[in-house]
């Protein structure tokens, strides 16, 4: 039985790196090539984009903070083009500063290919001087169908709506197929 139990300690000894002179057992692993790299486009403005709020929804109100969703439909113009919708979830300060996170859905075309991208925006915003509600944010391509399966990107956001026009913006970044 004691003999056993040595067998036992060396053999756990070899497979945690103790014992033995701390001698490790090294299992092999199989060499796998690299994915060839693919082509970036560097980083620069994507689309111009023009956005349309279409329904707002007040969800509670708390202590002067108030949390919304909001629906949106809009346009990109430029490297990424398409027209989209949009869902977003807010949270807005009694002094109008505001953050939020939300999806967009595109019919894009990218390059001459196209499909369906479904990008992530995180928004921080306010109000300015002249009543202008102002956004900046990151973005990151989620999803794409079709020809837009295999790009991926991300970046920049800003946008400035004055009151009774369209918020407008620009969208940056890096995207490669």
């Amino acid at each position: 039985m004691r003999d056993s139990l040595v067998v036992v300690a060396i053999i756990v000894g070899l497979l945690v790196g103790v014992g033995l002179g701390n001698t490790i057992l090294t299992i092999p692993t199989p060499s796998v090539s690299p994915e060839p790299p693919r082509e970036a486009v560097p980083e620069s403005t994507l689309s111009e984009v023009t956005i349309e709020p279409v329904s707002t929804e007040i969800l509670q109100e708390v202590a002067g903070q108030t949390t919304s969703t909001a629906s949106f439909i809009g346009n990109f113009t430029g490297t990424i083009s398409g027209e989209f919708v949009a869902e977003f979830f807010f949270t807005i300060e009694p002094n109008g500063v505001f953050e939020g996170i939300g999806y967009i859905t595109c019919i894009c075309t990218v390059d001459g290919r196209s499909g369906t991208l479904i990008e992530r925006y995180i928004l921080v915003g306010g109000v300015g001087a002249q009543g202008e509600v102002v956004s900046r944010g990151t973005w990151e391509i989620v999803r794409g169908t079709g020809e837009l399966s295999s790009l991926r990107g991300g970046g920049s956001f800003e946008s400035t709506r004055f009151p009774g026009e369209l918020e407008q913006g620009i969208k940056t970044g890096r995207i490669q197929f």
